[in-house]
């Protein structure tokens, strides 16, 4: 009875040997000779194998996800810098529109000239705009922003040019005969 029993053992770990290894062999199931043909024929070590490869394919993949996930937050932290930046130049911006308007007004009505009334139309004109772009600063494309701001800061400065012009000669740009200027002199 002995020798069938070492018969049969030797059979089972020899056919065991004599294929390959089977990743689905469970261990789990099967029972003992099962098992004991999954550990002769390498089954366990090749499904310890395949779960060391798909471990290790996962932690490259997570690096490079994590080194991704680093330079997104640079891009953001770039754009949050640049919409900050945009809002105070903006603000800027707008806060000068505001004092231009004011001193516009005035000279509108020290002088009461269509030239004065002409330029506080555009003015408030250029403020409403402004206002509107201080509005939407928080817009994605900061780059249309930026030049429209450009546009505005431009437009800015030829309006104060053009007060400044007619703040000097007293509210309007039309000729005045020479002995205007002269009764403010002393005698």
């Amino acid at each position: 009875m002995n020798k069938y029993v070492s018969t049969s053992l030797v059979a089972v770990l020899f056919s065991g040997c004599a294929t390959g290894p089977d990743l689905a062999n469970d261990p789990r199931s099967g029972g003992f000779f099962g098992g004991l043909a999954g550990v002769v024929r390498g089954d366990y070590d090749a499904r310890k194998q395949e779960r060391e490869d798909a471990l290790a394919s996962i932690r490259v993949a997570n690096q490079s996800l994590k080194q991704d996930n680093q330079g997104l937050e640079i891009t953001k932290n770039a754009k949050q810098s640049e919409v900050r930046n945009l809002k105070r130049q903006v603000a800027k911006l707008d806060g000068d529109v505001q004092s231009l308007s004011a001193q516009v007004a005035n000279l509108r009505k020290r002088s009461g000239s269509a030239e004065s009334a002409n330029l506080q139309q555009r003015v408030g004109s250029l403020d409403k705009r402004t206002s509107a772009l201080k509005h939407r600063t928080g817009g994605a494309d900061t780059a249309a922003l930026t030049k429209e701001k450009a546009q505005l800061e431009k437009e800015y400065g030829a309006l104060l040019q053009t007060y400044m012009v007619l703040n000097d000669t007293g509210g309007s740009t039309k000729a005045r005969p020479a002995s205007a200027g002269l009764q403010d002199m002393p005698k």
